[in-house]
This record gives C-alpha cells, sequence and structure tokens, in this order.
C-alpha cells in the first residue's frame, strides 16, 4: 500500500484532465463537508492531499512552455493551501467556511492553463465560472447568522483577491482579463 491514501493523477492522464480531476475532488468535497459530519483532521488531511496532486500538476507543466503566470500561480495555491491545512490542523475554523474554500479551490485550479492564449476552453470555462461562484458564494455568507461571518468573510475574500491577481509580467490572456477587470480599458 502506498503511504497516501489518495491516487495522485496521472501523468498518462495529461495535464487537462488530471486538472479536471483534482477540480472534480475538491466539488466532491465540497458537497461533503456542505452534508456533514466530517472533521477538522479530514479537512486538513484532504488540502494535504491536494497540495500534493498541484505539485504533479506543476511536474508536467515541466517539458512544456507554460504562460509566465503558471507557476507563480501554483505557487500562491500552494501557500494558501498550506495555510489552510494549519488553520484546520490548529484553529478549527468553522466548516461552513471549509465548504466555500472548497468551491473555490475547484475553480482556480480548474482555471490553471499552459495555454497562454486562451483557447484552453475548460480553463477559460472554469475562469468565468470562478466570477458566477464568487457572487452566489457572498450572498450565502451574508445568509448565515454568526459572529464569526465577518472574519470568514473577510478571509475569504482576501483568499479570492490573493488568488485571482494578475501575475506581474505575464501577458497571458487569464491575466490580461484580470487586468482589464481591475483597471478597466486603458
Amino acid at each position: 500500500m502506498s503511504r497516501r491514501h489518495h491516487q495522485e493523477p496521472s501523468e498518462a492522464l495529461g495535464f487537462k484532465d488530471s486538472r479536471w480531476e483534482i477540480t472534480e475532488r475538491f466539488i466532491v468535497a465540497a458537497k461533503k463537508v456542505q452534508q456533514k459530519p466530517v472533521t477538522y483532521k479530514w479537512v486538513s488531511k484532504f488540502l494535504e492531499n491536494r497540495a500534493d496532486d498541484l505539485e504533479v500538476l506543476r511536474e508536467m507543466a515541466r517539458n512544456r512552455r507554460p504562460p509566465h503566470c503558471f507557476y507563480g500561480r501554483c505557487d500562491r495555491i500552494l501557500v494558501e493551501m498550506r495555510a489552510h491545512i494549519l488553520v484546520y490542523k490548529k484553529i478549527r475554523s468553522e466548516m461552513q467556511y471549509a465548504h466555500y474554500l472548497m468551491e473555490m479551490y475547484a475553480m482556480i485550479i480548474g482555471a490553471l492553463t499552459l495555454d497562454s492564449s486562451g483557447r484552453d476552453e475548460e480553463a477559460d470555462h472554469a475562469d468565468s465560472e470562478v466570477t458566477d461562484m464568487t457572487d452566489e458564494i457572498w450572498e450565502k455568507c451574508e445568509k448565515l447568522h454568526d459572529r464569526t461571518i465577518d472574519a470568514s468573510r473577510a478571509d475569504l475574500d482576501g483568499f479570492w483577491l490573493r488568488l485571482n491577481w494578475p501575475i506581474d509580467g505575464c501577458c497571458c490572456a487569464q491575466c490580461e482579463k484580470l487586468k482589464y477587470h481591475m483597471y478597466g480599458s486603458r
């Protein structure tokens, strides 16, 4: 038996299929967290395994020519995951927050692409879904009647901004789209 209890995305599947596989794992996890009962330990372990999966995606890009932002986006995602792993191991953050995080990670990882031209339809679709999902998540957050909601919402907002920021020096379609949404047309 392997040291991990999950199956890593396969190099044979290719980047797009592996990206979808990871995204799908987050979608399933979001539903599981929402349906309860899952433990803080389960959330932490799930994120640890997905961080390993993201490393596999990074490795798949090694012999290709990804956009300038690809590794920077992966690094940002890994930093956030590692922070959330600690949060769920030590602080025991509110579980509804975990549900929203899972959904956000699904869309953000789904938008990772090796194509700087914007012709990766699945990534473009995930990128568009991210915007729609964000509005829906904020509406759900507003309905929670809890003292932690303001802090959780601020955490989610900060998380979202850190992961949806254009990477300096990148002119790929995704970064250009983010720049346009942030700064408007120039």
